[in-house]
């Protein structure tokens, strides 16, 4: 290829890049939007704020982490040590669920393209992770337990949908009387993540696009980490369930754990 072409590339691209590249004021701080793509159909933000002197964090909000709960995806032992890693590959730390730089005025420009990189990469976790042997989620021993309980008395089924008045739903488990008297329970096991309230409004959303319909379901949440729930997240979970089992971390959850929370309930239902 010519030099000609090759230096029209280069200007195309320069072109491109500063067309596609903004920077806001936000107060006490600047938000740069970089034309790089994430999974889930995003351009990455960047958050830059001035420190004493000639010094500047530079970090991403925790958009990528909120915007995986969202999706679904679990911060497991296993994919918060991803994340970590991630970081350090870009000389970045990753804490309080941020990925974060912090350096001086020459150092900005890397800071920022590697805290948009790690952003955009942490949504690989979408696609899918190699969970380590001792990173169990609490769906599956809930699942697990569940069906040792249930085993002479109910049908269970898992990630059943459900279409509601105006979206689809999911629900991690869906039990139903053997004998065919009783209402079938919908079970969702819910993760506190780094945003309580969004996940508990997630769910309510769920409760009242059903309400609008048929469905005659009855509706119970599993809190995961129950310790970490807010106040205001545990109303609104409480007012759409109407059973809400809680699992504090460390808890072992068993067979024993599910009759405790589930047995008076499912013999009244």
């Amino acid at each position: 290829m010519s030099e000609l072409k090759c230096n029209f590339l280069k200007q195309s691209l320069l072109t491109y890049f500063e067309e596609a590249t903004s920077v806001e004021d936000a107060g006490d701080s600047c938000v740069v939007t970089l034309p790089i793509p994430t999974l889930d159909q995003r351009l990455v933000d960047i958050f830059v704020e001035a420190r004493v002197g000639d010094y500047y964090i530079v970090h991403d909000g925790g958009k990528a982490v909120n915007e995986l709960i969202l999706q679904g995806a679990r911060l497991t032992d296993s994919v918060n040590e991803y994340l970590e890693k991630l970081a350090r590959r870009f000389s970045l730390t990753f804490d309080d669920e941020m990925f974060k730089g912090i350096g001086r005025r020459p150092d900005l420009q890397s800071m920022i393209l590697g805290v948009g990189m790690c952003s955009a990469l942490a949504m690989a976790q979408l696609v899918g992770h190699v969970v380590a042997s001792l990173d169990e989620p609490l769906k599956e021993q809930f699942g697990s337990a569940l069906r040792t309980w249930a085993r002479r008395k109910m049908h269970i089924k898992s990630d059943v949908e459900i279409k509601g008045k105006l979206a689809k739903h999911r629900f991690d488990f869906l039990a139903s009387p053997k004998t065919g008297r009783g209402r079938e329970i919908a079970m969702s096991v819910l993760s506190p993540g780094s945003n309580p309230l969004a996940a508990a409004q997630r769910f309510g959303f769920k409760a009242a696009d059903l309400d609008s319909t048929d469905c005659k379901w009855q509706r119970v949440a599993v809190e995961d980490r129950a310790e970490q729930w807010s106040a205001e997240a545990r109303n609104i979970v409480r007012s759409c369930a109407d059973k809400v089992i809680e699992i504090p971390s460390g808890t072992s959850v068993n067979a024993q754990l599910v009759e405790k929370n589930l047995h008076d309930f499912v013999a009244a239902a």
